[in-house]
């Protein structure tokens, strides 16, 4: 008989320690993106920009506030992509790529924040994005941001002035309205 609690015991332990090695760790974006549409898809995949992106994650919206993409990968570029579901969102000017790009390093809960038309710029915070030197990095970063959009803004502008002929169309005015602004 003691030998028998004793080997319920011992495989109890077992299973509980078993159960605990395999916690898996990983990264945790929590997304909140306003101006998504239900039926869009957010994908996460991983590389730099110049490699072809390797899908870990995705889900499709179905009208939640905060969604979660996870990955495994630490120490890498991941992107956060939208797709929308409306074809003809897809062919209508935007003012950035609907995508936003993030550096995982460790394991951290990330917390992305941002509507989707200017995904590209979106803010992240927790785990390196909290650490006193990224602040000052994501500090200069908002105002390159900042430029961005005006130089996307200006661009459709003069791209959409009827009374300028395609020929005339160059690089110079837009680039004298940017630097008066």
């Amino acid at each position: 008989m003691k030998t028998l609690h004793k080997t319920i015991i011992l495989i109890a332990l077992s299973l509980f320690f078993a159960q605990c090695q395999q916690e898996v760790k990983q990264n945790i974006i929590k997304c909140e993106i306003e101006g998504l549409q239900k039926g869009d898809k957010i994908i996460l995949s991983l590389g730099t920009v110049t490699e072809t992106p390797e899908k870990v994650d995705s889900i499709i919206y179905n009208g939640q506030k905060t969604f979660e993409l996870k990955t495994t990968a630490t120490d890498v570029m991941a992107r956060i992509t939208v797709i929308s579901k409306n074809k003809d969102d897809e062919k209508a000017p935007q003012s950035a790529p609907k995508e936003a790009h993030i550096f995982l390093e460790g394991y951290a809960n990330l917390i992305l924040k941002e509507n989707v038309k200017n995904l590209y710029y979106a803010q992240c915070s927790g785990g390196l994005y909290d650490l006193p030197e990224m602040q000052k990095i994501e500090k200069i970063a908002f105002q390159i941001n900042e430029i961005s959009k005006e130089t996307f803004r200006l661009y459709n502008e003069y791209k959409n002035n009827k009374s300028l002929k395609k020929e005339n169309i160059d690089s110079l005015p837009l680039k004298k309205a940017i630097c008066k602004k």
